[in-house]
């Protein structure tokens, strides 16, 4: 799986006047760290609840803009936290933090 789906984004550019589409991305790029941040910190307190809810929103911000892998594994993680697996979710969610760095990394060149 791609880091990036570049298809995923051209469509979300064609379909975005250019200056919001720069706009939304930096937009991502910014708040993408932070919620690396949060769920670095919700795994480091064992805070379920904040867990949850920033995975739940990383999974659809990065399918968005086409950061499938990212996309992946919170979805797993999502997944994990619904089920109320919390041990298993906090593990999966270890995962997130390198996986965001491909993804910045990736939208940075």
């Amino acid at each position: 799986m791609p880091i990036i789906d570049f298809a995923v984004l051209a469509h979300l550019q064609a379909e975005l006047p250019e200056d919001l589409y720069q706009e939304l991305l930096a937009l991502f790029l910014e708040q993408g760290g932070q919620r690396v941040m949060a769920i670095e910190q919700a795994i480091a307190e064992q805070d379920f609840a904040v867990l949850a809810h920033e995975i739940h929103a990383c999974v659809s911000e990065a399918a968005t803009f086409g950061a499938m892998q990212l996309a992946a594994l919170a979805s797993h993680s999502n997944g994990l936290c619904r089920q109320g697996e919390k041990a298993q979710a906090f593990a999966a969610a270890a995962t997130i933090k390198p996986a965001w760095l491909l993804v910045y990394a990736e939208l940075n060149k």
